[in-house]
């Protein structure tokens, strides 16, 4: 919850709110109104919305209340700006540093949110580019149709290009954002489907630390707080591309891969404190009393070590995974290295430190300096490629 005396602002101080601001509030507001008039005020959460949120308020997040018509209790909330949103009105207005002017906007006239949403006004941008009877755009058709220069830098970086041309923002910033998109705290997510499938993972938050980690209570930890406030834009590509003759890797011919659409997602309050709740308990249990390890090695004498984490599926949605580059399970360390003919030193820093000895099965006695009981590799909240590709699958046609 926002709360303006934080920001040690003078008791006279007025914030002027534009007519374009005034109108997306003024629709965040409709819709919470709604579901607390259909009495489904237990649907709340700040992703729903922009710049006007219905945050929990209680002392402690483990505290609901009653609603009318209706025996479920949801959450107490109240409404509150988000925070960017506030942040820019100062800078604007009473710093002077007119932030959301320098980074563009993608509604340029208020009107458009007369009679269309915020978002319906942002997918429209995209909507020329859908996948049609007569045209399929792809990579190379956008890079094409957008004068966009590319080389060998810029590849990774091409769908953000790609999109800030859709959607008519200054082309010279790594990231995608607009005055909307920061206000309303918008994620912008590209995914790759390979061959119509979800290739990956969706990773969305490292966790620094398992002591601190073990420390939190689900209601009020990390990851409730932001499924509970996040809205993502996803836009969605599909790539063709074969392997590379002899190699594990994909090619990466920009006339291969195809836009699919985007459309906006939060994730419904019934997944955050259903299946999201369960398997965090679940894996933070099992890290207070000590996650079970497994050595054990693949045909190729490779060491792979597998624990008990519950494994992503449809149903339980969220995991913990690796979010290292490189698998560690000893305490962070100097190690020597050859470059260019010298020894240079770097730092091995992919494990973290347990709150609780971990389990071991079938580990050899002579590896157990590498694979300790207090260190394990550092990971990250994942959401399974089986959930993102039921929110995303509406968009295959």
């Amino acid at each position: 919850m926002v709360d303006l005396r934080d920001f040690n602002l003078p008791k006279d101080t007025v914030l002027e709110i534009s007519d374009k601001d005034f109108e997306i509030i003024k629709q965040d507001w409709e819709k919470i109104s709604k579901l607390i008039n259909e009495s489904k005020a237990e649907e709340l959460s700040e992703g729903m919305t922009n710049y006007l949120g219905a945050c929990t308020k209680a002392a402690t997040g483990a505290e609901f209340t009653t609603q009318v018509g209706s025996e479920i209790k949801p959450k107490p909330r109240a409404y509150s700006f988000k925070t960017k949103f506030i942040n820019e009105l100062i800078n604007t207005q009473i710093i002077g540093n007119d932030h959301s002017a320098a980074i563009n906007s993608i509604v340029k006239d208020a009107n458009e949110l007369k009679n269309n949403s915020l978002e319906e006004i942002i997918i429209s941008r995209f909507l020329p580019f859908y996948p049609t009877n007569k045209k399929v755009w792809s990579q190379q058709d956008l890079i094409e149709n957008f004068k966009i220069k590319t080389n060998e830098k810029s590849q990774k970086n091409l769908n953000n290009m790609i999109i800030r041309r859709i959607l008519n923002l200054p082309t010279s910033k790594a990231e995608v954002t607009s005055e909307e998109i920061e206000k309303a705290e918008i994620r912008l997510k590209t995914i790759t489907l390979r061959d119509g499938n979800l290739k990956e993972h969706f990773k969305f938050q490292s966790v620094p630390s398992f002591e601190a980690l073990v420390s939190e209570n689900w209601e009020d930890s990390s990851v409730a707080d932001f499924l509970d406030r996040t809205k993502f834009l996803l836009l969605v590509f599909n790539d063709l591309n074969d392997k590379q003759p002899g190699k594990n890797t994909y090619e990466t011919n920009p006339e291969k891969i195809f836009f699919v659409g985007a459309k906006f997602w939060n994730m419904p309050a019934s997944d955050i404190y259903g299946p999201c709740k369960a398997v965090w308990e679940s894996d933070v249990d099992k890290l207070k009393k000590g996650v079970e390890l497994t050595y054990t090695k693949d045909s190729s004498g490779k060491v792979k070590i597998l624990n008990n984490f519950i494994k992503p599926s449809l149903e339980n949605v969220l995991h913990l995974r690796p979010g290292a580059s490189k698998s560690q399970y000893n305490a962070p360390y100097y190690k020597t290295i050859i470059e260019n003919g010298k020894e240079k030193k770097i730092y091995m820093n992919n494990s973290s430190k347990l709150p609780c000895n971990s389990k071991w099965i079938n580990r050899p006695e002579a590896e157990k300096d590498i694979y300790t009981d207090n260190y394990m590799v550092k990971q990250a909240w994942w959401l399974s490629k089986d959930y993102i590709f039921e929110q995303i699958k509406d968009l295959l046609r």
